[in-house]
């Protein structure tokens, strides 16, 4: 029963959260757009308010931080009340306002893909609630700090193995020691709520993930104008990746909530730019963006690239055209010395210890192009790597006049040059030299690609040259 009512007060106050930055919902769209991120805010805002209010007790997060999180429901329910004539209702997109209901052949395909999303799900799910965590990295990473939390009832800091070794506090160590803490935040309440340490329901996130994400897909791809019968088979094309399914049965991994909170926080930022005056839009933008890095350490790394993308949007096209020559010429610059003076670099750099990627020593490392072959080499993504090589040179000319299209491109490029910087010229690349570890790092842009990919095959007045 108290599992259950925590549930309750995670998805209502996602739910209000995102509410009271978009407005009251009025169609089937908006529903669908509120119920997908509202699952997935309400996860993100429950391990938050219980990492702020649960103290010293890792035992009563439910005494805790349920009254927290009743109480800022109210508040923002409040908040999406007073906002509710600014519903997005206002401003639907061409598709959604002009489709009116779908016709007959849309529903049959509608209810097709549903029913091929179930035949996904439902075995997902069995897996889910009848595995205990699965003994990879996840068991190892995610999954140590909060259990031990839990059973030993108060937050025991987790330090490097020297300072635990040598210390005579109550201290624990772990190899990832490092990584933030939001997930184990969220395990606690619902570890608390359910009376025991039972692992399937601790990782019931994972499921409520995957259905807030598709549900947030299509959605959004609605939103911003896409077909019904392309943005249900994107969903599909997205539920049926067998990399994803595989991190939803063997539950425990972050990299899919970093792909589901990019895919969000530029989803809100590309409606913004659209209704400028919902500043509510714009606020969970960045809220989602800063989240990133409460979840993994690489989500600093993404932060820093969605602040950059979304600066750049609000510029002035001459100052665009001169960012991004800028960018191109330092960045180009920055790979020339580091492959000429490498030596002379590191001898300035000597002692320098990165968290996640070791003692600092750039160079040429090839084994990081492994990041791009793992989209063609192996089955993982499908024929998602093919299909993002021919959509944008069958859709060129709606590439070139569509703006939207561009920052989301223009993103995707700034990732892959951040992660194949990381992983080409310092000693992460030992990282890549894992073919688990590469497809992961691909699947944090995964869901931004699959909507770049609804933004080009999206309706255009351009003639067709196919």
């Amino acid at each position: 029963m108290i599992y259950a009512l925590v549930w309750l007060a995670i998805l209502a106050l996602g739910m209000a959260l995102v509410a009271a930055a978009r407005g009251v919902p009025r169609s089937l769209v908006q529903w669908m757009v509120l119920a997908g991120e509202g699952a997935i805010v309400g996860m993100l805002a429950a391990g938050i308010v219980v990492g702020l209010s649960c103290g010293a007790d890792s035992r009563n997060a439910v005494e805790h931080g349920l009254p927290w999180m009743f109480g800022l429901m109210a508040i923002v329910v409040l908040l999406a009340w007073r906002t509710r004539r600014a519903s997005l209702v206002n401003s639907v997109g061409v598709a959604e306002r002009s489709a009116g209901g779908p016709e007959r052949h849309t529903r049959l395909i509608v209810c097709f893909v549903i029913a091929l999303i179930a035949l996904h799900l439902l075995p997902l799910l069995v897996e889910l609630l009848l595995r205990p965590v699965f003994p990879w990295d996840a068991w190892a990473a995610w999954m140590i700090k909060p259990k031990a939390w839990y059973l030993g009832g108060h937050f025991d800091a987790f330090v490097d193995p020297a300072t635990w070794i040598t210390s005579a506090d109550i201290l624990r160590t772990t190899p990832a020691f490092r990584y933030p803490e939001l997930s184990s935040w969220l395990q606690l309440l619902l570890a608390d709520g359910y009376g025991e340490w039972n692992e399937p329901m601790v990782l019931v996130p994972w499921a409520v993930l995957f259905v807030g994400l598709l549900l947030a897909m299509y959605g959004l791809s609605r939103r911003l104008g896409s077909s019904t019968t392309v943005a249900v088979i994107a969903c599909y094309a997205l539920a049926s990746m067998p990399l994803i399914d595989a991190h939803i049965a063997l539950a425990g991994y972050l990299d899919l909530w970093i792909g589901a909170v990019i895919l969000l926080s530029l989803g809100a930022w590309l409606e913004w730019r659209r209704q400028p005056q919902r500043r509510g839009l714009l606020v969970l933008a960045f809220a989602l963006a800063w989240s990133l890095v409460l979840l993994k350490q690489e989500g600093a790394i993404w932060l820093l690239v969605l602040i950059a993308v979304g600066v750049y949007g609000q510029l002035g096209a001459v100052w665009q055209r001169r960012d991004l020559w800028f960018a191109a010429s330092t960045l180009v610059l920055l790979v020339l010395m580091v492959l000429v003076f490498h030596g002379w670099i590191n001898d300035r750099l000597a002692g320098i210890d990165v968290p996640g990627i070791g003692v600092l020593q750039l160079g040429w490392y090839p084994g990081g192009l492994t990041l791009i072959t793992a989209l063609f080499q192996h089955d993982d993504w499908h024929l998602l790597g093919l299909t993002l090589l021919l959509v944008p040179i069958v859709r060129w000319r709606n590439l070139c006049a569509d703006r939207e299209a561009q920052l989301l491109g223009l993103f995707l490029l700034a990732g892959w040059i951040a992660l194949l910087l990381l992983f080409c010229f310092t000693p992460a690349a030992k990282w890549a030299e894992s073919q688990t570890a590469t497809n992961r790092l691909v699947m944090q842009l995964v869901p931004t690609m699959v909507l770049w990919l609804i933004l080009l095959l999206r309706p255009s007045s351009l003639p067709s040259r196919v």
